[in-house]
């Protein structure tokens, strides 16, 4: 989900006097729990042969490929490349025309 809060919505936006207008909460559109989905969610444990235990880095990497994933949808969908994110609908079709 936060990769396709990244296309959908999360956005970094100022204003003309370079003041961030999306710096809390209430302005920076994240998805909330009424607009996820049920998401099955399987585990599975490949050990690393360079971690203790075979433990591996952790961070945001699975958020990367979202993006990049929904944006090839849209191409395949319509032929119209989303080369910004958020990918807002108003951009999709002046692109198309």
């Amino acid at each position: 989900m936060q990769g396709l809060g990244r296309v959908f919505g999360e956005e970094l936006a100022w204003d003309a006097d370079g003041q961030l207008r999306t710096g809390s909460f209430l302005d920076y559109a994240m998805p909330s729990i009424d607009q996820v989905p049920d998401i099955g969610v399987e585990l599975v444990e490949v050990p690393s042969q360079h971690g203790p235990f075979g433990a591996k880095g952790v961070g945001e990497p699975p958020a990367v490929p979202g993006p990049a994933a929904v944006a090839n949808a849209i191409r395949a969908a319509c032929g119209v490349s989303a080369v910004e994110m958020p990918a807002h609908y108003t951009q999709l079709v002046r692109s198309m025309t």
